[in-house]
């Protein structure tokens, strides 16, 4: 697996960008995902990076939510951290 973190051209910064037998992962770390206020610019970041690869899994990893604020685009999966360490 080839890892590292993507800026976009927009200068938002996206924890993890990952690539395995031809699929790509973006990865951001959320302190809480179903805050509107804190998880919007991880989410907004998230988005501009699907534009850059847009074949991409795009999951903000909460400590524990398995949701999303109402204002999150389509596309973008929730996920608590501890479930996608483990996968």
């Amino acid at each position: 697996m080839t890892v590292t973190y993507l800026r976009t051209p927009e200068g938002h910064e996206v924890d993890l960008l990952g690539s395995a037998a031809g699929e790509t992962e973006l990865l951001q770390a959320v302190s809480d995902a179903t805050a509107r206020n804190v998880a919007e610019p991880d989410i907004q970041a998230l988005e501009e990076a699907g534009r850059l690869y847009p074949r991409a899994v795009r999951r903000p990893a909460d400590v524990y939510a398995r949701r999303l604020p109402r204002s999150a685009p389509e596309g973008i999966l929730a996920q608590p951290a501890y479930e996608w360490m483990l996968s």
